[in-house]
Formats: structure tokens, sequence, C-alpha cells
């Protein structure tokens, strides 16, 4: 290689941590404005309490403890410089995950240099469930950050480089469990990834476990004072539709996102094969990939995708070494061609998302991945807000059935911050039990037709409904009955 070409390659290296949070932030960006949805405005909800209370309020699965504390606090701090609303609150998210990117970044870096780490950042951060989570009122960066940061003190220990590492290392494990219990998973990978360091002697191994109880103890420690709550949250049993749906969803969402890296990675995963003293390295690289397949039987239901969102800081890191041993062997143009396949499909994918969403899982109404609903430009529950906030003061409207899949919560929330009463929301709920009955003149706000005829069969209602002009195109339909309009 050319002296010149190599400097100037070094010196483009060390900015990839740079360009992927200038990536984050221009893509980002633009959804801090958009609606809250349904997980979003239960966390909004814990707001209201203290910064006291808000641990002992563990009511649901994955409230998010350590991030909703977190945003207590930034909450208070936006308000004191006379910033308010949920876009300056969006900004914490944002601002973790472009401190999460940057540890990736650099990360990848070491693992595959320019044209290895460059690639996969820039997929992974131009990406549906990066984007949503950095711009989400959630704790799913925040996870990310916490179990790659624990991870990176944990490589630093095992190289000895200070106990400092290790005492960081329990702090970070300790705020990455308090804010997602089943982000312990997410910790065993980073140390998955670590496991071919014992193969070195007998002291790396005791260090390994070390560590690995250390996680444990953490997540003992946030969740023993509050460890009845925790077992009667863990009863509920929430989950997603299937096993096979969200395995389908994980694994097609990385599959579609690196699609133009498969062949370079399966020449880098075969190349690791053949050289004998990387096998044992594969085997924990490919532990990782399928430690979602692996786990989700011990989920008591089929787990949400999101769920492993934490993990895929160590996924991009793995797939970066497979990248790196394919460059290994490549010469010229063959180097760069990774980078330029990386470009090329992160500028199509924005256009091309909505489409294999619903041709690949069905439509993103499910939550998914790839094409979360939040981020749909169908989700307009302000607009669903506007037309029952008009039909409650001008057309003598008492009462509206919102289905569990059309986001209840999203329009509940557009009604109080037009102060409309909470009332004209009706809705299933696990503590008070399902809705028995509804009002002819009731009307119903739905995902689709297949989900209203099951709203109609029910109900036993009876009589024609149509669709308002208002909530075609969207997420969420409004049926009104004609009944309603004598």
């Amino acid at each position: 290689m050319i002296p010149s070409e190599r400097s100037e390659r070094l010196k483009w290296k060390k900015h990839v941590p740079l360009l992927g949070v200038l990536l984050l932030l221009f893509s980002g960006g633009p959804y801090l404005a958009r609606q809250p949805w349904f997980d979003e405005v239960l966390t909004l909800d814990w707001l209201v309490y203290s910064f006291f209370e808000i641990p002992g309020k563990y009511t649901i699965p994955n409230n998010h403890i350590f991030y909703t504390l977190t945003l207590c606090v930034w909450q208070k701090l936006m308000n004191l410089i006379g910033f308010g609303g949920v876009l300056y609150l969006r900004a914490l998210s944002l601002l973790t995950g472009c401190a999460a990117v940057y540890l990736i970044g650099r990360r990848l870096n070491r693992a595959g240099g320019l044209y290895g780490g460059l690639p996969v950042l820039i997929l992974f951060v131009g990406c549906g469930p990066v984007i949503l989570f950095s711009t989400a009122l959630r704790g799913y960066i925040l996870a990310l950050f916490c179990s790659f940061a624990a991870f990176l003190c944990a490589e630093n220990w095992m190289k000895n480089r200070g106990k400092k590492y290790f005492l960081l290392y329990v702090l970070f494990c300790y705020f990455s469990v308090w804010t997602i219990p089943t982000n312990l998973l997410s910790i065993g990978a980073g140390l998955l990834f670590l496991l071919p360091l014992i193969l070195r002697g007998k002291r790396d191994f005791q260090k390994l476990l070390i560590l690995g109880f250390s996680a444990v103890g953490a997540f003992l420690l946030a969740y023993l004072p509050i460890f009845r709550k925790f077992l009667k949250v863990a009863s509920l049993r929430e989950g997603w539709s299937s096993y096979p749906e969200f395995l389908l969803n994980y694994y097609g969402t990385f599959l579609i996102l690196f699609l133009p890296l498969l062949i370079f990675l399966l020449i880098g995963a075969i190349r690791m094969f053949r050289t004998r003293v990387l096998r044992f390295r594969l085997f924990c690289l490919l532990g990782i990939l399928l430690f979602p397949l692996i786990l989700c039987p011990l989920f008591q239901v089929a787990p949400f995708p999101r769920v492993f969102f934490p993990m895929s800081g160590f996924v991009v890191l793995s797939l970066t070494v497979f990248l790196s041993l394919y460059l290994r062997g490549a010469r010229g143009g063959w180097k760069k061609l990774p980078l330029l396949c990386s470009v090329i499909w992160l500028l199509l994918l924005p256009h091309l998302a909505p489409n294999l969403a619903v041709r690949v899982f069905g439509g993103h109404h499910k939550d998914d991945l790839l094409y979360p609903y939040p981020m749909s430009v169908r989700f307009m529950p302000h607009k669903i807000a506007n037309r029952i906030a008009q039909a409650y003061s001008f057309e003598n409207l008492k009462c509206v059935f919102v289905d569990f899949d059309a986001d209840p919560p999203s329009i509940q929330f557009q009604l109080l911050q037009r102060n409309l009463p909470q009332e004209l929301i009706v809705k299933d709920r696990p503590d008070l039990g399902e809705v028995s009955w509804l009002d002819p003149r009731d009307w119903i706000i739905c995902r689709d037709e297949t989900d209203f005829e099951q709203i109609r069969k029910r109900f036993s209602l009876k009589g024609e409904y149509r669709i308002l002009d208002e909530s075609k195109g969207t997420y969420q339909l409004i049926y009104v009955p004609s009944a309603f309009f004598p």
C-alpha cells in the first residue's frame, strides 16, 4: 500500500465513530417531533410521581425504572431552562443514542478498521430500530448503552488494565438490568464475546466467572427491594403473537438490514472456520447471533423482538469480525466494495422498508423492528383526536371504543392535551377486565377491517358502519355507526 494512502485511511478511520453520530442525528432528528405511541405514554404517566416513588411503581413488565428516573431528572432540568414538551424529553434518548453509537463505533474500528467497521456501522445506525429507540421515551437505547459500556469495562479488566474497570463494569451492569431485567441476557452476550480469552489460561477463566456472577449480583441488587412486585409482573405472561413470528421478525430484520454484506460475511465466517485457532471464536460469535433462538424457549410466551435490541451492539461487533476476515484476503477495489454496497443500501432502504415490512412480516402494525408503526406516516393519533374533539363538541359524541391493537394510550394522550375527558375512551384493561357492552351510537377505532369484524361479532353489533374520511389512510381507523347520523 502507498504510504500516503495508508495515512489517509488511518485519518478517516479515527472519524468513523463521529460519522456514526452524525448519521444518527441526521436520520433520527426528524422523529423527535413525532406523536407518542403506546409504551411512551405509559412512561409519561410515571413522570407524575416523584423521583423516589418511581422505583416502587413497578406494575407492568419493563417500566424501565432507571430510564424513567433519568427522564424525571431530565424533565426537571428542561423545565428549569424553559423547555417543555415531548420533543425536549426525546432529546435525552437521542443523546444517549449518540453516546452508544460512539462507543460501538470505536469498538468496530478496532475490530474491522475503516472498511470493516464503517459498512456495518452505517447500516446499523441508519436502520429503523436504532432511529426509533434513539428517539423513544423508552429505555431500550439506554439499555444498549449500559450493556455495551459494561462489556468494554469487562474487556479492559480482562486485559489487566486496572480494577477501576471492574467497578465500572458492575455499575453499568446495575444500570443496565435496572432499566430492563432481560438485559441480563445482553450482558451475557458480551461475556460470550470475551469467552475466547479463557484460552490464555486458568486465571482468565476465573475472571470471566467473576464477571458473570457480578452481573447476576447486580440484577439481584436491583430487584430484591421490589421482588414481590417483580414476580407478580413476571407472571402476567405478556408477549408477542408466536415464537415463529418472533424469530422471523428478529432474524428477518437483521437479514434485510445487512443484506448487501451477506456474501462478504459468509466468506469471512468460512475463513474463520478454516483457520483452526479461530474456530472457537467463530462458535462464540455464532452463539451471539443465535442467542434469541436458543433463549426464546425460556420465555413463558413469545418475547417481543425489541427485548433483544440491547444485544444488537454485540451482533454488529460479531458481523464486523466476520467482515474483517473477508478483508484480510481482499485486494484493491474488493476491499472497498462492502462500503460501497452499504452506502447504496442505506440510501435505498428507507424507501423499501415499508413494502418489505408488509411483504415479509405482514405489516408494521405488529410493532416489528424493521419498520415499527410509530415511525409510519400512517400513525397520526393527533389527527384522530382532532376528529373526536370535533364530534364531542358539536355532534354529541359520548363514547369511543379503541381496540388494544389500535394503540388506545396514544389517543388518550392526545385527548388529554386538548382538555377532553378521558372517559370518552373505553378500552379493555388487564386490571379492570374487558369491555362487555357498547351502545349502538358508540364509535369504534381499530386497525383494519378484520379487527372491526371481530369487534362487531364480539359485541353483537348490528346496522351499517362507515369509515370516517379523516381516518382513511391512517393506522387508527374510525368506524361510525349509521345510528349516529340519523
